[in-house]
């Protein structure tokens, strides 16, 4: 019996959304378990071509209404490179949810750098008390 997905989360605190992280994802279970902004189907389909992927709008989770961005890590490894290609993917989805712009600089250099690290914390299963 395959183990049910889970879902990790953190919150980065000065920003009003949630970072889900889903290791080795289920198509069903991640449609099951998140649903658009506006509570609509994302019709999550799994990729065998990348490391990892990035939802490219906020979502939220249906248990808890919150919303996030969703960032699934696929089985095999993830390098450095493609945990940070998702950050920078993810900040954009929060720039673009809380500005409609995509801004720059310092503030976008310190949420891609947060983001990476919770990728990496899910990636080894070590996680830092939050």
């Amino acid at each position: 019996m395959k183990k049910p997905v889970q879902i990790h989360q953190f919150d980065p605190v000065i920003y009003p959304v949630k970072l889900y992280v889903v290791k080795y994802p289920d198509e069903n279970e991640i449609n099951d378990k998140f649903y658009s902004i506006d509570k609509l189907s994302i019709n999550y389909r799994l990729s065998t071509a990348v490391e990892a992927t990035t939802w490219k709008s906020i979502v939220r989770l249906k248990e808890t209404n919150k919303y996030g961005v969703l960032i699934t890590i696929y089985p095999g490894p993830i390098s450095i490179g493609a945990i940070a290609h998702e950050a920078t993917h993810a900040a954009r989805v929060i720039w673009s949810w809380l500005t409609e712009d995509e801004t720059g600089a310092e503030a976008d250099a310190y949420l891609v750098g947060w983001i990476s690290d919770c990728i990496n914390q899910v990636r080894t299963n070590k996680f830092k008390n939050n």
